[in-house]
């Protein structure tokens, strides 16, 4: 049977986040986090309302070339006194980084850390908050989304 491809959704939490992916093509996840990454090769962006241009939507995407684990210090070595620190991180490094065009727009705030979903799913969607419906009508999608 044919597996399905997903892509890892990751929330943007502010601008120096976006700034180090654009700038080191990197993104860290806790590692209890990291279970969502198993067997995902896209990654997707959310951004909140802080972005000028483009507030509440799903901003960009990329593919994932490679993973590491390390302490947060190691890779974030710019905030040393963090609370989280010392904590064990999945560093994805990425490829092939872009806007995406169009963009998904969200007609409001989503609470989104990471999830999983299936990559057809996400780039037919037209407004976030419609991603359930969608995937509901498609039989290759399994997995549930959570708000």
């Amino acid at each position: 049977m044919l597996q399905t491809p997903h892509t890892l959704l990751a929330l943007l939490k502010r601008p120096r986040d976006e700034q180090r992916l654009v700038d080191s093509l990197t993104y860290h996840i806790p590692l209890a986090q990291a279970k969502h990454f198993h067997g995902t090769q896209e990654i997707a962006f959310y951004v909140g309302n802080w972005h000028p241009l483009s507030p509440h939507c799903v901003r960009y995407r990329a593919t994932i070339v490679d993973a590491v684990i390390c302490a947060r210090a190691a890779y974030i070595v710019d905030e040393p006194t963090h609370p989280r620190a010392a904590e064990q991180y999945m560093v994805l490094t990425v490829c092939d980084l872009t806007t995406l065009d169009p963009l998904i727009p969200s007609q409001r705030w989503r609470r989104i850390t990471l999830h999983r979903i299936n990559t057809e799913v996400l780039h037919r969607t037209p407004e976030l908050g419609q991603i359930q419906r969608i995937a509901r009508r498609m039989p290759s999608t399994t997995e549930r989304w959570e708000w």
